[in-house]
């Protein structure tokens, strides 16, 4: 009989542990789940102002694109919705999640929302543009800046045209055919016919002499802002200068091409 008491007692007192037990459990889970609601959400935008599009160490990319509306008469009031909608239409197409809405913020009209691609050719699909992302290549900037060169010239050959007479111009050695020549394209436009970079203190280098197997580069027409996140920016054309360490702005009136590392997150 004492041995039953004392069997009793001890699973009464057993099963109080347990109940103890399951209950710190659960006021811990309620206390992780409070405390989860009161993280406030990520900042991605910060003091953003300007567009900027910043590298991920996994190459993805954060967008924040900032769009002034205080003095156009356009209801923003949709903007949000409109927006997550037409990111959620397009992954749907897709078939996968290349896109992800993260942040909107209204500052007195000017609109600033953070977005997440997957890669450049999803951001490009998205917005309708042709940034090249890709491993640095020197003949690729020699190419952007005979392409600029050539342009430069044919401006120059097509007024020394308008103005000269044949004979004038025969005696100037000055031809259409002056185009097909990079060196005498370079006399045209007193540049050189080297491609060169910047680097952070603005000093020249070719970009032929530039070799670094884990250099990147992006290369653009658009006016953005330009962060390498944990990486660095090293090097700048004509059309970009360096901000920061790991930052670069592009000035929009030609490609502007941008040599950097890329950071581990």
């Amino acid at each position: 009989m004492l041995i039953r008491k004392c069997k009793r007692t001890i699973t009464a007192f057993l099963v109080l542990c347990l109940m103890a037990f399951l209950c710190a459990c659960g006021n811990k889970e309620e206390e992780k789940t409070e405390e989860k609601k009161n993280v406030p959400p990520k900042d991605y935008i910060g003091s953003i102002d300007k567009d900027t599009l910043k590298m991920n160490g996994d190459g993805s990319i954060l967008e924040i694109a900032c769009d002034d509306y205080s003095k156009v008469d356009f209801n923003i009031s949709t903007l949000e919705s409109d927006l997550k909608q037409e990111i959620a239409d397009y992954n749907e197409k897709n078939g996968k999640t290349d896109i992800s809405f993260l942040q909107y913020r209204n500052d007195s009209g000017v609109i600033k929302v953070a977005i997440k691609y997957l890669n450049i050719e999803a951001y490009n699909k998205f917005n309708g543009t042709d940034y090249r992302l890709e491993m640095y290549s020197p003949d690729a900037i020699q190419k952007i800046h005979m392409d600029e060169l050539e342009k430069q010239a044919e401006v120059i050959i097509n007024s020394k045209i308008e103005t000269l007479s044949e004979g004038e111009l025969a005696e100037a050695g000055i031809s259409k055919d002056d185009l097909n020549d990079p060196v005498r394209i370079a006399e045209l436009t007193g540049a050189s016919p080297d491609a060169e970079l910047s680097d952070e203190k603005g000093t020249k280098v070719k970009a032929k002499d530039i070799e670094n197997e884990t250099y990147m580069m992006l290369i653009t027409n658009m006016e953005i802002s330009f962060d390498a996140g944990n990486g660095e920016v090293c090097y700048v054309n004509d059309h970009a200068k360096i901000a920061g360490k790991n930052s670069a702005e592009t000035d929009g009136k030609g490609f502007s091409a941008i040599v950097f590392t890329l950071g581990i997150d």
